[in-house]
């Protein structure tokens, strides 16, 4: 699957609405990518780890920064590809694949200026051991930012269309019952990982 996912979707494994009619899928979510650089701040000399980061997609796009970037999957599967990729683009000195669970990081405490997790947080049925585990690799002060799929306040369980469209996707995914947006700012506040920019990106309709 991940080969897959490299090959028709080059290496990410989430999505990103094209800002305009003339945007390709691809620069979307390279410009995705970019902005998650520029809310963290990453920078040459600077730690950042990826949470659930499959293939490194999202790193590849962040290697320009020069931050020192580590990505944490617990498929043997996904490091070789990945790293092996990084290799092919030489972007190996600053960009690195682990085999490690996300509750329990290969990485020593406050060795982190930044964490984010894309698309990975839905596939976790419990935040705060995950949390927990981001609070303790950032250094005082990092960032963690978080870009995934939630139900928002605007979700109601009572209407038949909410419920189908999400249980589709949740299906489609192969995860757990998505979090609300409440549970994910629950579970980050109790580690006093506390919101820095509004949560959500706005996009324009583009008539489709």
């Amino acid at each position: 699957m991940s080969k897959v996912i490299d090959e028709y979707f080059g290496g990410n494994f989430h999505f990103a609405p094209p800002r305009h009619e003339k945007l390709s899928l691809e620069e979307a979510l390279s410009d995705l990518h970019r902005k998650i650089g520029q809310r963290l701040g990453l920078s040459a000399g600077m730690s950042c780890v990826d949470l659930g980061c499959g293939i490194g997609g999202v790193m590849r796009d962040l290697a320009p920064t020069q931050a020192n970037l580590i990505g944490i999957t617990i498929a043997p599967n996904e490091v070789e590809l990945g790293n092996k990729e990084f290799r092919k683009l030489g972007i190996d000195s600053n960009c690195r694949l682990m085999e490690g669970d996300c509750h329990n990081m290969p990485l020593d405490d406050g060795s982190q200026d930044a964490a984010y997790a894309v698309y990975s947080l839905k596939y976790f049925p419990e935040l705060d051991g995950v949390m927990k585990e981001v609070s303790r690799v950032l250094k005082p002060g990092g960032r963690f930012l978080v870009y995934d799929l939630i139900k928002t306040e605007q979700y109601d369980e009572k209407n038949e269309t909410h419920v189908q469209i999400v249980e589709g996707l949740e299906h489609a995914c192969g995860m757990p019952s998505l979090h609300t947006r409440a549970e994910m700012m629950a579970a980050a506040e109790k580690w006093v990982l506390v919101r820095f920019f509004p949560p959500s990106l706005k996009y324009p309709k583009i008539g489709l």
